[in-house]
């Protein structure tokens, strides 16, 4: 039996956005929405099916990043 995810977990997939964290997490109503924290690192990425994408992420999403590099 898997564990129910909790608020501020990480839900599957992305956003790739200029200026925006591309962590999708959970919200308190266990739906899967946008990381809400400032971006704070630029950075490669790789998804499932191997395409690299250029990320922006907050300080607690740098995790699995190719190249980060802290954003002015």
């Amino acid at each position: 039996m898997t564990e129910m995810p909790r608020p501020g977990d990480n839900s599957p997939g992305f956003f790739v956005a200029p200026g925006r964290c591309f962590r999708m997490i959970y919200s308190p109503q266990l739906q899967s929405t946008h990381c809400y924290e400032p971006t704070a690192w630029r950075g490669r990425w790789t998804d499932a099916k191997g395409r690299v994408h250029r990320v922006w992420t907050c300080d607690g999403h740098t995790d699995g990043l190719m190249g980060v590099r802290r954003v002015p």
